[in-house]
């Protein structure tokens, strides 16, 4: 192993001092069993050294397990307690619980029988904060150490917490040692019931508890720096978990929770007045650009004349008309500019009211110059990517003639099927929005405008659809009407399956109810249920009752089997529209003319009586209908020509779906979750998206919040993010399915691809450096990284070596084969957080926190260059394909590109409003992307320093930029630090492919009145 020399910040001799004793031998137990008791005029009993060598694997020869000499000495001493006269027999050993028995024995004694119940919750609060947990179930908890600081919580415990360490200690169950304080030995973790009982009573929440420890102390040792508090998902999560368990947070890390709450309000205050400010800007400048518009439009008029004027003077010399010439082309494309810029400001303003509208805005404003010159402004190309993530809308399906009153997901998402005023059924290719099959109505309507409801059984084997007066039930393709039932007088207003789908109800606009058989189509149970038409209706999750809601202001429960009236609702004040069961039963949710209630809502029979018990979870203002989400997380409502979806914990509105025209009249989840369907009255039938907003994919990192770090495999076919739990997870780059990698103890920080894509490196938070492989998705190389964490890992360009970056300082290069050290350099007055090879793999570059670059030849060590030039930390940096460049990005908010051999710098690139936290060359070189905390990455030409494009993060800034080896780099990935990750595309070609496809309209003739200033519309070829 070669070192490098060291820096005295980071010299450390007084370790050559050390010495270090290895475990002892089964002889040497023996003899520290037996020497002490000869000495001491203590007799052992035949067997009973043999037994207790047994007992801690040490018998046959074999070597004994690790920590077996505390264990011994506390199995010894409750022998002792237990011996007969002067001898220590084998039943007292028994007795005492052997080995692993006797120190659980020992805690049950001191913990039941020496505290109070004041001093058990501290020493609990102790034992938890002294196990450490794996990251998985099957994971084995270990002892960690823990100061005195730490296990007090508040300073006024003091004197209690030292009384129960003072207890334990004395039983040996602890071990204290200058301030820190550790568990005797694992044993009592693994062995003492109650202890393990308290890990796995609350095993996540633990984890997270541990989490927050280590986060508060770094964040206190590394000078309170904001960068390390919680954001994002980890600080919902931590919130939620310290107001569920009050009082079992230290003050350090209640400091730390509420410096990070007051941090994420005070960015969410600065975010929302940015977007108040961008928004304001956007339409002031949408005005500026209307006037410009307007007096260059004027202002060519008058150069056109004043040329048409001195082409037919017959005295102007022809060097005149040319100047004319050119300052009528030069007016004309100056208007060009100004109404691109123009329709790119209205884009960005129409997103919040109508996004689609935003992408046709957008889309003019890139054709504007683009079909001139083949130019294209880059405010006009990031108005097209906003509002193509902006824009939910996938599909709009049209082929009803009258307004469509309802729609289903078939449930394996691959048919949709809608239903009309008239009862006419269409059953929908989900995919692509084909029509498959059109099934006509009796023509039939009925007074409520609700009338007509379609819906699938749960298998999919069936489909149910009202139509006037009778319902048609169909097989599950929509290909066969396989009976009709007819029994009703009005009009069919509601149907529900059962969920073993062998009975349906429907209910009609008289008040009448039918129960079903769907087998035969029997009706088995019919009522008067209501005195005016029937609005929902379902099932209970077991089948047993039926839930009804009417236009008469009431909701009555029925007994399923036999009709019977259970109980009645009418307290209400006016209709009460749907009522709905979460996917688990466990809620239940309907809506009325005050919007919609959750309730926890228990039905059981006792005694042969039903009891009805139930509980407001939440109401929310809005909505005359209601679904839950498959997974029972969100609600989705209409109101008005809007569809909402809610949050079903907390009533928070996730989406307002906003582009029909009239009355949304159904809703329908897709299985999975991530589309909505919506009718209309409108006579449409509209598709969202609900993730949070694409161009190609999106995915949202493990742990979400954490998902900052994203590389691209060498063929471009996945993706890989960190994740905040220590997790990765490598995503398909075309559909977004993910696959994890689970193991790193702590957060990952860094990933990196070797060049054949076969493998993948980690550095996490946890110090190590993991090398996996990813056929089999496990580990194939652990090397302990860095002291405090592993910030940065790459691969050498040939795959044999791995540089790793970290917390302590130092640079590392590794023996990917066997894990061997072959270089350590210290060269920095900081940390170390960036590193990269060169393209050859002769040279090693390393970025700092303090402010500087440096290169070193990767064989020897030597130090080559130093970069200086930024004014705070480097957290980024890439040599660029062909080895000649080398790129940093800053905490300056600048990012620089340097002569990789010089030294020199080429380029500063400034335009960021916070620090650059990633950079990445193209696959040809000639671009650079940034990403940056100010929640953007920007693309730059390297030849010029010229901002090519600006592309949105989601939220909480830009941690991770790199564009797929694919397409000719045509694609990027951005990772934001909430997790949330996209794939953007970079050829104009594509992106405007793509917008066309995402757009179900053209401008309306008022839309191109006000936005393109023309009368009549263009036609399509203009």
């Amino acid at each position: 192993m070669i070192t490098a020399p060291r820096t005295p910040t980071f010299a450390t001799p007084w370790l050559s001092g050390r010495k270090y004793i290895g475990p002892m031998s089964a002889d040497e137990l023996r003899r520290a069993i037996e020497g002490p008791a000869r000495h001491g005029g203590w007799d052992l009993e035949p067997g009973l050294v043999d037994l207790l060598l047994q007992d801690v694997g040490a018998d046959a020869g074999s070597p004994p397990e690790p920590g077996a000499l505390p264990l011994l000495s506390h199995s010894l001493l409750e022998t002792w307690h237990r011996r007969r006269g002067r001898t220590l027999t084998v039943s007292g050993y028994l007795a005492s619980g052997g080995v692993r028995g006797a120190i659980a024995e020992t805690a049950d004694v001191v913990f039941h029988d020496q505290l109070d119940a004041a001093q058990q919750a501290i020493a609990r609060s102790i034992f938890l904060r002294l196990t450490y947990l794996g990251e998985d179930d099957g994971s084995a908890a270990t002892r960690r150490r823990a100061t005195f600081d730490e296990l007090i919580r508040r300073p006024e415990e003091a004197p209690a917490v030292r009384e129960v360490l003072t207890a334990l200690a004395d039983a040996r169950l602890i071990i204290t040692d200058e301030g820190v304080v550790e568990v005797a030995h694992e044993a009592l973790i693994r062995e003492w019931p109650t202890l393990r009982g308290w890990l796995q009573d609350d095993r996540q929440g633990l984890l997270l508890h541990r989490h927050l420890t280590l986060a508060a102390e770094a964040w206190e040792r590394r000078g309170r720096d904001a960068s390390e508090l919680y954001r994002g998902g980890r600080l919902a999560h931590a919130l939620g978990w310290a107001a569920a368990h009050p009082g079992e947070l230290s003050d350090p890390e209640q400091v730390f929770l509420n410096e990070s709450r007051a941090l994420a309000e005070r960015e969410e205050t600065e975010r929302e007045a940015g977007r108040l400010r961008e928004l304001e800007s956007a339409r002031e400048l949408a005005e500026t650009q209307r006037r410009a518009a307007s007096q260059l439009r004027r202002r060519a008029f008058y150069l056109l004349r004043a040329f048409v004027l001195a082409t037919v003077m017959a005295g102007v010399a022809i060097v005149q008309g040319d100047q004319m010439r050119r300052a009528a082309v030069a007016a004309q494309g100056e208007r060009r500019v100004a109404t691109a810029r123009e329709l790119a400001a209205a884009a960005l303003v129409s997103l919040p009211e109508d996004p689609e509208r935003g992408i046709l805005l957008a889309l003019q404003a890139v054709s504007t110059t683009r079909a001139v010159d083949g130019s294209v402004l880059p405010e006009a190309a990031e108005a097209l990517h906003r509002a193509l993530i902006a824009s939910p809308i996938r599909m709009t399906l049209t082929g009803h003639t009258t307004g469509v009153m309802s729609a289903a997901f078939r449930p394996d998402g691959e048919r949709l099927a809608t239903v009309d005023a008239e009862g006419t059924a269409i059953i929908w290719d989900a995919a692509s929005g084909e029509v498959l099959r059109r099934w006509p109505g009796t023509g039939e309507r009925g007074n409520l405008v609700t009338a007509q409801r379609i819906t699938f059984s749960d298998d999919g084997t069936l489909l149910a659809a009202s139509n006037g007066r009778q319902v048609d039930l169909y097989d599950g393709a929509g290909e066969a009407r396989l009976r009709t039932l007819a029994r009703h007088l009005a009009p069919v207003t509601a149907v529900a399956f059962r969920r073993d789908g062998a009975r349906i109800a429907s209910g009609a606009e008289d008040g009448t109810v039918v129960i079903w058989e769907t087998d035969t189509g029997e009706a088995l149970v019919q009522v008067t249920a209501h005195l005016d038409g029937v609005e929902g209706l379902t099932f209970s999750p077991d089948g047993e009752w039926l839930i009804t809601s009417s236009d008469d202001a009431t909701m009555k429960i029925w007994n399923a089997a036999t009709g019977d009236l259970l109980q009645e609702y009418a307290e209400f004040t006016g209709v009460v529209d749907s009522v709905v069961f979460s996917p688990d039963g466990s809620r239940f949710a309907y809506t009325t003319v005050d919007g919609l209630h959750l309730l926890q809502l228990e039905i059981r029979s006792v005694e042969g009586r039903t009891r009805v018990a139930s509980q407001e979870l939440l109401a929310i203002a809005q909505g005359a209908s209601a679904i839950f989400s498959p997974d029972g997380t969100r609600l989705a409502t209409a109101g008005g020509s809007a569809a909402n979806v809610w949050d079903a914990s907390t009533g928070r509105q996730i989406l307002s779906l906003v582009g029909h025209t009239d009355w949304v009249m159904g809703l329908a989840f897709s299985p999975d979750g991530q589309r909505l369907a919506s009718t209309s009255l409108d006579r449409a039938v509209r598709l969202w998206d609900l993730g949070p907003g694409d161009e190609v994919v999106t995915v949202v990192a493990q742990g979400a919040g954490y998902g900052t770090r994203v590389a691209y495999s060498p063929d471009g076919s996945k993706f890989a993010t960190d994740g905040g739990d220590g997790s990765v997870t490598l995503w398909d780059a075309t559909t977004g399915l993910g696959r994890t990698l689970r193991g790193q103890a702590q957060e990952v920080l860094s990933l990196a691809f070797s060049a054949d894509g076969s493998r993948l490196a980690t550095g996490s938070l946890d110090a190590s450096v993991r090398v996996w492989d990813l056929v089999s998705g496990r580990p194939i190389l652990t090397v302990a990284g860095h002291e405090f964490g592993t910030r940065d890992v790459t691969f050498s360009p040939d795959g044999s070596r791995l540089a790793s970056g970290g917390f302590d300082g130092a640079a590392r290069v590794w023996d990917v084969t066997n894990g061997d050290l072959l270089l350590e350099i210290f060269g920095h007055d900081g940390l170390v957080v960036g590193v990269a090879f060169s393209p050859d793999g002769t040279r090693l570059a390393t970025s700092s926190t303090d402010g500087t670059a440096k290169v070193w030849d990767a064989d020897s060590g030597e130090h080559l260059l130093t970069l200086a030039g930024h004014t705070s930390a480097i957290p980024d940096l890439t040599y660029s394909p062909d080895g000649s460049l080398l790129a940093t990005g800053s905490k300056d908010t600048s990012a620089k590109v340097w002569d990789a051999v010089t030294g020199d710098v080429r380029l500063t690139l400034s335009g960021h409003g916070a620090e650059i936290q990633s950079v990445a060359f193209s696959p040809d070189g000639r671009l650079l992307a940034t990403g940056s905390g100010d929640n953007t990455a920007r693309i730059w030409d390297v030849a010029t320093g010229e901002v090519l494009t600006t592309l949105p993060g989601n939220s909480g800034g830009v941690y991770g930029v790199a564009f797929s080896p694919r397409n000719g780099g045509g694609r990027i990935v951005v990772a934001s630090n909430d997790g949330v990750v996209r794939v953007f595309l970079l050829h104009l070609e594509d992106l405007v492919a793509l917008a066309e496809t995402r757009v179900t309209r053209s401008l309306s003739q008022a839309e191109c009145r006000r936005y393109l200033h023309l009368d009549q519309c263009p036609s399509p070829e203009q």
